[in-house]
């Protein structure tokens, strides 16, 4: 069982829940320091979680699903670096195609399909075309997520990023 709890931190993480040693794991399964993690990504086909978003300084993703880290890795690869790209998909574990919505503080936003199995990125629409990527943002997210204080964890082992 996943449970949102605080524990001995100011914000809201992801903990395992033992119901028969009715015992909340210490540990967070999912924790960035400063921002509530809150969600999942459960995925009807697996009957299992898969993913958690972290609205972090920059939206991100943590994947539990092999396919989708790797999936995540290789669009966040081909886009330019700073951007948020999310997945975009019902039940994703197995897909063979994402729709990708990529933003950023100095890219109001693309949507591009990801073909896994040719690891190629097609660009489908542009949001707000008309202006120019290039002008200064009155508001910056980092260009990288700030790992030192996510603690992330498979259902196997824990990590800290």
């Amino acid at each position: 069982l996943i449970v949102q709890a605080r524990v001995r931190r100011d914000t809201s993480a992801l903990y395992t829940y033992d119901l028969g040693r009715r015992k909340l794991d210490p540990e967070p399964l999912v924790g960035v320091d400063g921002f509530d993690v809150t969600a999942l990504r459960f995925d009807h086909k697996q009957g299992r979680v898969v993913g958690v978003p972290v609205y972090a300084q920059r939206p991100t993703w943590v994947w539990f699903d092999e396919g989708l880290a790797a999936a995540q890795a290789a669009v966040d690869k081909a886009l330019p670096a700073g951007r948020s790209n999310v997945l975009l998909c019902g039940d994703c574990a197995g897909a063979r195609r994402f729709v990708v919505d990529s933003r950023s503080d100095r890219q109001p936003g693309e949507y591009h399909v990801f073909d896994v199995a040719a690891g190629k990125l097609t660009l489908l629409a542009a949001r707000r075309p008309w202006l120019a990527v290039s002008l200064p943002s009155s508001r910056r997210w980092s260009s990288t997520l700030k790992t030192s204080g996510c603690a992330c964890a498979s259902s196997s082992k824990r990590m800290t990023l």
